[in-house]
């Protein structure tokens, strides 16, 4: 008999280990009936069935995983959505900035002859000074804090030992912080490469602060290599103004760098020009750049990019036989948010006096050494991804919006695209507002604390959302920013479980099960609590044999939201949801949460 390996009889769809071993025998017995007889389940045979079936069975899982990891809807690896968000311009990157305000406290003396304030001993805190919590997480503030030496800025005062006089005048400044410690790491660099790609050798980058080669030239970061001007924002100490207390002026970088995080490492990528043939000009008239003059009898369509404004340009300048100075934020989930009063002590600030020369060295000491601080509201905004579910969606939020905001859609995606330095939020929704003559746009953020629960955004980290978004805005939109409700809820569960259950621990291994699947991963804004979901996990638990009742509480009081949400009258007609408001996001938030009895 002919052997025929092409039979039509081959199906392609047996996948598992039985379908194919079934397979194998069935080909055997049809193809080999005279050579091959012992089909005997301890034979050599045997074992050769079970080696070839178990093979085709992993080749074929790992098929289907390849294909799989080819698409950001099916995409189970971190390393496979990276590389999905790399295709689109989107960097993913598990160490996140988090952002926030602080009160700075510090003493003016009085003026011993007229009675008043020394407004000679007027002084501001520069950016740069580190605050740190009783935990050790360390904070950086961002900008100058010019003291406002206004009556209304006066918290508290000071007195002679005998009372009767004011010596000190309290006064109370606010500064944006981000969390993180500045590290320093040299890397060496060799013979001119193109394309450079320099590794950063630490897993916890937030952010690339300098980098600074031998010969103190400067390198920046920019979005894109084809980008050459930034926008530096220059210290403007002529002015008293505490709310413009910097001048941005464009700054023309052809020594510039990307940076790109690849499975938890972070790479600076350099431009493919050298030294030799490195041109600078002041930036570039755009007449020159948008308008060409030309002889020819047509026009083209000449789009002027506004970040490209030097005529000669190899994508940048790439270091070469040096040594990089790279400065970077080095930010832990651990470390990088603050609840409210826990930022308590300064660790480093550096305070100026206009003529200090001429001041009294005793009272300058003094405001230096007695400064203090305080957050009085969280400083959130670090981000870790729980599950590759959430980056998968994240991605998908993201790939439409192009770098501008039409659809509502749109400005969640950009939401969560903000660059990390400036903080990120947990959840977004937004919606229209139909009350509103204008139709504004209402946005609705939640934020994470440093155990992972939700808590609201911080002021700081709400209006970098809003100076964020107007970037990519529609003209005719208005948007405003708000924190979404968080709405704690619990559980109360009588279920009937199996007589081979151990009744002293079967109830905790429910709540924990459940807790675990419910809480994967955070709730969307909005979105309702499914009780047949909670039904459906306790299907699933083997010593659950039914269950005669889930009970939907809400939580408040010490340690929870203050919203106190009334849940029996927003139960959907069958009884299968929990309906939540648009504005609102529900969280389980403890396993204890989850109470009920077992028979």
């Amino acid at each position: 008999m002919s052997n025929n390996r092409g039979s039509t009889d081959t199906n392609f769809t047996n996948v598992t280990f039985d379908e194919i071993k079934k397979k194998l025998l069935e080909r055997a017995k049809t193809y080999y009936p005279d050579t091959y007889k012992d089909f005997n389940a301890s034979s050599f045979g045997a074992l050769m069935f079970d080696m070839v079936a178990m093979m085709s069975e992993q080749l074929n899982f790992y098929a289907n995983f390849v294909a799989n990891e080819n698409f950001t809807q099916t995409s189970r690896q971190f390393s496979s959505l990276e590389k999905r968000g790399k295709e689109n311009g989107i960097q993913i990157n598990n160490s996140i900035t988090s952002t926030g305000m602080v009160k700075f406290y510090t003493a003016v003396p009085a003026d011993s002859t007229l009675g008043t304030i020394d407004t000679s001993y007027s002084h501001r805190i520069l950016k740069g000074a580190v605050v740190t919590t009783d935990t050790g997480g360390r904070f950086t503030t961002t900008e100058d804090v010019v003291v406002d030496l206004s009556a209304d800025k006066i918290v508290g005062t000071t007195f002679s030992n005998d009372a009767s006089r004011v010596t000190y005048y309290v006064y109370e400044s606010e500064a944006p912080v981000v969390s993180g410690e500045e590290r320093t790491i040299s890397v060496n660099v060799g013979t001119y490469q193109k394309f450079l790609k320099v590794e950063v050798k630490d897993f916890t980058v937030s952010e690339i602060l300098k980098v600074e080669d031998l010969n103190g030239n400067e390198y920046y970061e920019v979005d894109n290599l084809s980008q050459n001007v930034i926008y530096l924002p220059l210290s403007d100490r002529a002015s008293s103004d505490n709310t413009t207390p910097s001048k941005l002026t464009a700054f023309p970088v052809p020594r510039r760098f990307m940076v790109e995080h690849d499975q938890g490492r972070t790479f600076l990528v350099f431009g493919f020009g050298s030294e030799n043939n490195l041109k600078v000009k002041s930036v570039a008239d755009p007449s020159d750049i948008a308008l060409k003059q030309t002889a020819k009898n047509y026009v083209s369509d000449n789009v002027f990019d506004p970040v490209k404004l030097l005529s000669t340009d190899k994508f940048g300048v790439a270091p070469q036989n040096t040594t990089l100075n790279i400065t970077y934020r080095s930010n832990t989930t651990e470390n990088s948010n603050a609840g409210v009063n826990s930022i308590n002590s300064i660790s480093s600030a550096e305070i100026v006096f206009e003529g200090e020369s001429d001041l009294d060295s005793t009272k300058v000491d003094f405001i230096r050494s007695s400064a203090g601080v305080k957050n009085l509201e969280p400083i959130n905004g670090t981000l870790s991804f729980s599950t590759t579910q959430e980056i998968s969606q994240m991605l998908k939020a993201s790939l439409g919006s192009q770098g501008r905001a039409v659809t509502l859609q749109d400005y969640v995606a950009s939401a969560y695209a903000m660059p990390s330095k400036f903080g990120s939020v947990k959840r977004a929704a937004i919606v229209r507002d139909v009350n509103d003559l204008k139709r504004n746009l209402n946005m609705y953020v939640v934020s994470q604390d440093i155990d992972g629960n939700l808590q609201q955004a911080s002021t700081s980290l709400k209006n970098n959302l809003k100076n964020w978004l107007n970037s990519v805005r529609m003209v005719t939109d208005t948007i405003d920013i708000f924190d979404a409700k968080i709405i704690n809820l619990g559980l109360e569960i009588d279920v009937v479980v199996s007589q081979k259950s151990n009744f002293t621990t079967v109830l905790s291994e429910i709540r924990e099960k459940l807790f675990e699947d419910l809480t994967l991963t955070k709730s969307e804004i909005g979105q309702s609590f499914s009780i047949g979901e909670v039904e459906k996990i306790l299907s699933s638990i083997p010593s659950v044999v039914r269950f005669n009742s889930v009970k939907v509480v809400s939580k408040s009081g010490t340690g929870y939201s203050d919203i106190r949400y009334d849940i029996s009258s927003n139960v959907s007609p069958d009884g299968g949801l929990i309906y939540i408001p648009e504005d609102s996001i529900w969280e389980l938030k403890n396993a204890s949460d989850i109470t009920g009895k077992v028979q």
